[in-house]
């Protein structure tokens, strides 16, 4: 079964639109003692998946996301005369995906997704991410695992929720990774 590149968009969108609304599910802080110690300095990033993401930041701006998406010569599209979002096609590390960034009224970048159409190699794609959440923020504080897909979500400790999701179709290539700030 092939998929056309707007039919992947489209299952990407809606798994973003998908995990923002249960992203606000939990209470913050019902749940603390749960949450894993961040390991290592940081929080994982766009960039410690692929190498050629934009240098979007928490915060921005709208007009200053846009723009380092531009510096990167992708072209990023959003729904009419809206600031609330946009997405974009690239080649991220050698894999066509796509990226997408929220923005939350008067406070920027609230969200970022990252999906790339990995083929052949989806599940050493999804295997080495998982590695890298999991050295840095330990094991997945939320898992689903259903007839569609597979997902595992990190609550770390700076208030960030990370969801890392797969399809298990087949003849799916997509590995989604998604952030969102509470």
């Amino acid at each position: 079964m092939k998929f056309s590149t707007r039919t992947v968009g489209f299952l990407l969108l809606l798994a973003c639109f998908t995990f923002r609304a249960d992203a606000g599910a939990q209470t913050p802080g019902a749940d603390d003692a749960a949450r894993p110690a961040a390991r290592g300095a940081e929080m994982v990033l766009p960039s410690d998946f692929v190498r050629d993401f934009p240098a979007v930041a928490w915060g921005m701006s709208f007009q200053q996301a846009k723009q380092a998406v531009e510096k990167t010569g992708a072209r990023p599209a959003g729904f009419k005369n809206s600031e609330r979002e946009f997405a974009w096609d690239a080649t991220f590390d050698g894999m066509r995906g796509r990226g997408a960034v929220f923005f939350r009224e008067g406070a920027g970048v609230g969200q970022i997704a990252l999906g790339v159409y990995a083929f052949g190699k989806r599940a050493e794609v999804y295997d080495a991410w998982l590695k890298k959440l999991t050295e840095r923020h330990g094991a997945a504080t939320e898992e689903h695992d259903d007839e569609f897909a597979t997902m595992k979500v990190w609550r770390v400790e700076n208030g960030f929720a990370i969801q890392l999701r797969t399809l298990k179709d087949a003849h799916s290539p997509v590995v989604e990774i998604t952030w969102v700030k509470a």
